[in-house]
């Protein structure tokens, strides 16, 4: 009877308990003694991490009992990883206003999950745009498994994971944690916004006059004494400036990758004087 084995139903890791059953004709236990001894067609074992145990076999029609048979590889892990976190590389951000995260060429970003029964096997990560922006691109889950080279393991079950976001970028991040048992724990950075952004906005400025008292009376060059020319133009660029005789409107558009774009407008007045034929600006240059 020594040839007699204990067949488990999988291999691998278990998510509960596991059942181990006698072979036909048999009762089991974990004891070798007749009396005292709670013998049965199978018994439930419960206890988490991989073990092994010795277990023997009664046969019914003789109460002849074996010797010790070993069941190896005992794997149960009833918990999912746990402790997940996200965190943000201080050296790749630009500034931190409240829950925005700037970076420029590029933000690292580090995950990490503990599970100390049957360890961290992968992790999957992803991170959404969540503007309109065209230029902000995400990237679909991507699955790191725990022999990358550049996943960090610790004693304790903790496993980290760094990567980087790229520009153009303006989203959230967010990643699942696998363990071996193929037990699953899931977390999103929901009150975080990583903005990853190297191009400068685009800016527009127009002008126009506020009711029909006003009206263009002059474009000149910006900051030299050159002749004025009379010229109905409302589109600045640096080297213009415009001069009105009443109340104008500035309208600013500005088309930027990353976030929406705004729209700003001012109403400035003007006091306008002609000295000598010349017309004259009081106000700051806009």
């Amino acid at each position: 009877m020594s040839c007699l084995e204990i067949k488990l139903m999988q291999s691998g890791w278990y998510t509960g308990n596991i059942t181990i059953s006698a072979p036909e004709g048999y009762q089991i236990s974990t004891e070798s003694s007749l009396n005292g001894t709670s013998w049965s067609d199978s018994f439930v074992y419960d206890i988490e991490g991989n073990h092994d145990l010795t277990v023997y076999l009664k046969k019914v029609d003789s109460d002849e009992i074996t010797g010790g048979i070993a069941v190896q590889g005992l794997k149960i892990d009833k918990g999912d990883p746990y402790n997940l976190e996200i965190s943000y590389e201080k050296d790749s951000l630009i500034q931190q206003i409240k829950n925005f995260f700037f970076g420029k060429d590029k933000v690292t970003v580090t995950i990490k999950a503990t599970d100390d029964v049957s360890g961290i096997k992968a992790f999957k990560y992803k991170y959404d745009s969540d503007t309109l922006s065209l230029s902000s691109q995400g990237k679909d889950e991507t699955e790191v498994l725990a022999e990358d080279e550049k996943v960090q393991k610790n004693e304790d079950g903790t496993v980290s994971y760094s990567f980087d976001i790229q520009p153009q970028f303006r989203g959230k991040v967010s990643f699942k944690a696998i363990d071996y048992a193929g037990r699953v724990s899931e977390k999103a950075d929901t009150e975080n916004t990583v903005v990853v952004d190297d191009k400068s906005p685009k800016v527009k400025v127009t002008y126009a006059p506020v009711g029909e008292e006003t009206t263009l009376k002059a474009k000149v060059k910006c900051d030299t004494a050159e002749e004025i020319t009379r010229e109905n133009k409302e589109t600045a660029d640096a080297e213009t400036r415009f001069i009105y005789d009443g109340a104008i409107k500035a309208t600013v558009k500005m088309t930027e990758a990353n976030f929406l774009c705004r729209r700003c407008e001012s109403n400035c007045k003007k006091k306008m004087e002609v000295r000598f034929g010349m017309v004259q600006s009081h106000q700051k240059r806009l």
